[in-house]
């Protein structure tokens, strides 16, 4: 049964696809880029980056194929702008885990943007009904 497992195992993980989705309204000459991390999150050494086709819907997607008995993929997204700027989704990078029994992994984001002036980060907010006891 062992023996059966880890070819089993061997087998989809040379065939194994993930999909990643995100919808994002983007203006004319921007585009979306997935970034992959290798190593630990907070390292943060980039391997490779996939550029994201778009749809008329504004869902970008991208399709990546992870090396063999890889545990996991930390990845962001990144928008690039008309003019080049180059802009990373808030917050720090998004943890898949990979589970060996599946061919096809399909994920769909949200942009995940700063609260910056939300009004839920606001005094009234914060201390009267987000406050924890």
């Amino acid at each position: 049964m062992l023996f059966f497992f880890v070819i089993l195992q061997e087998l989809f993980a040379k065939h194994m696809l993930i999909h990643f989705k995100i919808h994002f309204v983007t203006k004319w000459g921007e585009k979306i880029r997935l970034l992959l991390y290798s190593g630990k999150a907070e390292a943060k050494s980039s391997i490779s980056s996939v550029e994201m086709s778009c749809d008329k819907n504004f869902i970008w997607t991208a399709t990546f194929q992870p090396e063999e008995n890889q545990p996991e993929v930390l990845y962001k997204y990144e928008l690039i702008t008309a003019t080049g700027e180059h802009v990373l989704e808030y917050g720090g990078c998004r943890k898949l885990a990979i589970v060996v029994s599946h061919l096809k992994i399909n994920v769909m984001d949200a942009w995940r943007d700063s609260f910056g002036e939300s009004p839920f980060m606001t005094t009234v907010f914060q201390d009267c009904y987000f406050k924890r006891n």
